[in-house]
């Protein structure tokens, strides 16, 4: 595209008032009495006219395709599925500007580590992490990755984000930077305070990390744990699900064989890419990682940790075992993840009610609200008419009724043409 495009012309906005400045009427209030009824500007609202917008292609990325430079980004597993190591290894890649699972770190700044759980294991591997890899690193102190080993409340608006921003931008400045890149937040859970994270503190929790993205114009990473019965999305409200940047759910590698590194054990995890935002997604790259030696405790017993080897696009490397769920979905196992989706989303803001129990608040959903949800997002076919295929209506019940049929997989409750989880939520 050429200079002359009227897409990267740089002509001044003229209003439309330009040619035609009539005086207001005698009944208008003037401009200057509406600005002081309106109150003073502020510069959060500054408006940005078409003309004035300037895309920078190198800007939209922290690593190229996979996190973004200014979002947040949900990172979630079940306990042990080695999310934490990921997120280090994630944070050494941005500090010194490495490549991560072979794609381009295009912002190398600093990184906060939020270690709101477990703040002595989250020091212990990032020390471990160097020490497996100080041949290729600079010294510590030129690494720079920091831990706040305090648990900011997240989960409310009157919370902690104006002290946390205020803390982390005085330590930025204490050591001559001028941004972060990174924020990693791990758990989310442990942020919440005592709100209940499947509903208030879920919402309060996503705003405060998105004005913290924004704030410092760098990406946060939010650890969190899957659901009780869905272990493919995230534990509590679907606010983070739909929401979010980008979510990547970590899955341990069972049956991973034993290949030794330096004679250490080896451990492996599927990082399923579920959601990149202005990107592609749908995606798996694998986490190698080896068990380390730190040394020896006072009781000559072995210190020892786990570390990250490499992550590599899954495509690239000799295919592994993993469990069912990250295999091809049946089209049923997809309707019953959009029925799940869709329920969610619609849930949201829906009134507490008592469930069948009598005692358990749910919210209910109507099931037509569902369906008609699913073909909206595209989770079912339709045609020319906006009709569902009559092979897919099928599908549709059989996924619904897996969801609703009663025994321990049962996930959903369905009665008079309502919807609701069987769990529900806290009276």
């Amino acid at each position: 595209m050429n200079d002359e495009s009227p897409y990267f012309r740089r002509e001044p906005f003229r209003s439309i008032s330009d040619e035609r400045n009539s005086l207001p009427s005698d009944n208008a209030p003037s401009a200057s009495t509406r600005a002081v009824n309106a109150g003073a500007p502020d510069d959060r609202f500054k408006l940005t006219w078409l003309h004035e917008v300037v895309i920078d292609f190198d800007q939209q990325w922290l690593v190229k395709k996979l996190f973004p430079r200014v979002g947040v980004i949900s990172l979630y597993g079940d306990s042990q599925s080695f999310k934490t190591f990921v997120a280090i290894h994630l944070c050494y890649c941005v500090a010194l500007g490495k490549e991560f699972a072979g794609r381009k770190v295009k912002i190398d700044a600093p990184c906060i580590y939020i270690a709101a759980e477990d703040s002595e294991g989250v020091k212990k591997r990032l020390v471990a992490y160097h020490m497996a890899n100080k041949d290729d690193l600079p010294a510590r102190d030129q690494i720079p990755i920091a831990v706040m080993e305090a648990t900011p409340n997240l989960g409310s608006l009157k919370g902690d984000l104006d002290k946390l921003i205020a803390t982390v931008r005085e330590a930025l400045m204490a050591m001559g930077q001028t941004h972060v890149a990174l924020i990693v937040i791990d758990t989310l859970s442990q942020t919440l305070g005592d709100a209940e994270e499947r509903t208030i503190g879920m919402q309060a929790f996503m705003h405060n990390a998105t004005r913290l993205s924004r704030y410092f114009g760098c990406c946060v990473v939010a650890i969190h744990h899957v659901g009780h019965n869905e272990k493919d999305r995230e534990r509590g409200g679907s606010q983070i699900k739909g929401n979010a940047d980008g979510r990547i759910w970590v899955e341990r590698v069972e049956t991973a064989p034993m290949v030794p590194i330096d004679a250490s054990k080896t451990f492996e995890a599927m990082l399923h890419v579920m959601k990149v935002k202005n990107g592609p997604d749908g995606f798996d790259l694998k986490a190698k990682l080896f068990e380390y030696k730190m040394g020896r405790d006072s009781d000559g017993d072995d210190v020892t940790t786990l570390v990250i080897d490499r992550i590599e696009d899954a495509s690239n490397s000799k295919p592994v075992e993993t469990t069912p769920a990250a295999k091809e979905l049946t089209k049923v196992e997809k309707l019953r993840r959009g029925f799940i989706e869709v329920f969610d989303k619609n849930a949201d803001g829906k009134p507490t009610e008592l469930g069948l129990d009598g005692k358990t608040l749910v919210r209910k959903v109507p099931l037509a609200e569902i369906r008609d949800g699913m073909k909206t997002a595209g989770h079912l076919p339709t045609d020319d008419k906006g009709n569902i295929p009559r092979e897919w209506i099928n599908k549709l019940h059989d996924a619904k009724t897996s969801l609703t049929m009663s025994g321990k997989k049962q996930t959903l409750v369905e009665k008079d043409g309502m919807v609701w989880r069987i769990y529900g939520e806290k009276g």
